[in-house]
C-alpha cells in the first residue's frame, strides 16, 4: 500500500466520494496506481469497496491538473455470506397483526445490491415443542405472506400470524434451494 501522495510527488491521482470531505474519504481510500504509458498519457487503476459516486482528480506537483472526473462504482453481485435479514418481525409478532422484516441482498463488500429481482423462499415454522399445536396456524400465516421487492436489494417480508406461540423463520434464496444448498440463517 502506497503512502498518501504529497506535493513533492510529480503526478498522482486521488479518488474520493463526491462532495465528501477529504478526511472522511481517507478512511475508504485504498490508493491509486498510476502508470505512465510513455506517450504522455497515464493509466490509473484503483479499487473501492464502497459503492457510490466518486470524483477522480489528477494532480501535478501538488496542483489540480484539470477538472475532476465523475466515477460511479456499482454494487457487485449477490453474496450470501454478506446478506441477511433484520427487523422486529424476526423476533416478535402479535396474533392478528401484520408483522414484517427486511431481507437485505448484499455484495461481497456489504453494499446493498442496488437492484431487485432476487427470488426468496420464506417459511414460518413452529418450534419443535409446539409443532403439533401451531402447524395449522403456521400454514395459515404463510397464506398471508408477501415478499415485496424494493428494487434496491431489499425485500420486505410481511405476514399475519393467527395464533400466539413460538415460531422461527426459514429464509432461502430460490437458486440455493433448487441446488439443495442452505442459505445462512436470518440475523
Amino acid at each position: 500500500r502506497r503512502a498518501a501522495p504529497s506535493a513533492e510527488d510529480e503526478f498522482y491521482v486521488t479518488v474520493r466520494p463526491s462532495g465528501g470531505a477529504p478526511v472522511a474519504a481517507a478512511a475508504d481510500d485504498e490508493g491509486c496506481a498510476v502508470e505512465a504509458r510513455g506517450d504522455g498519457s497515464y493509466a490509473v487503476t484503483f479499487s473501492r469497496r464502497r459503492a457510490g459516486t466518486y470524483e477522480a482528480r489528477a494532480w501535478l506537483r501538488g496542483e489540480a491538473a484539470g477538472k475532476g472526473v465523475r466515477v460511479v462504482v456499482a454494487e457487485g453481485p449477490l453474496d450470501f455470506t454478506q446478506s441477511g435479514a433484520a427487523g422486529d418481525g424476526l423476533r416478535v409478532a402479535r396474533a392478528g397483526v401484520p408483522t414484517s422484516f427486511v431481507i437485505e441482498a448484499r455484495d461481497r463488500f456489504g453494499n446493498l445490491c442496488g437492484v431487485g429481482g432476487e427470488r426468496w423462499l420464506v417459511r414460518l415454522v413452529p418450534e419443535a415443542a409446539e409443532e403439533a399445536a401451531l402447524a395449522d396456524a403456521a400454514r395459515a400465516a404463510l397464506g398471508t405472506l408477501r415478499v415485496d421487492d424494493g428494487g434496491d436489494g431489499s425485500y420486505t417480508v410481511t405476514a399475519t400470524l393467527g395464533r400466539t406461540g413460538r415460531y422461527r423463520w426459514e429464509i432461502a434464496h430460490d437458486d440455493l434451494a433448487r441446488r439443495g444448498v442452505e442459505a445462512p440463517p436470518a440475523a
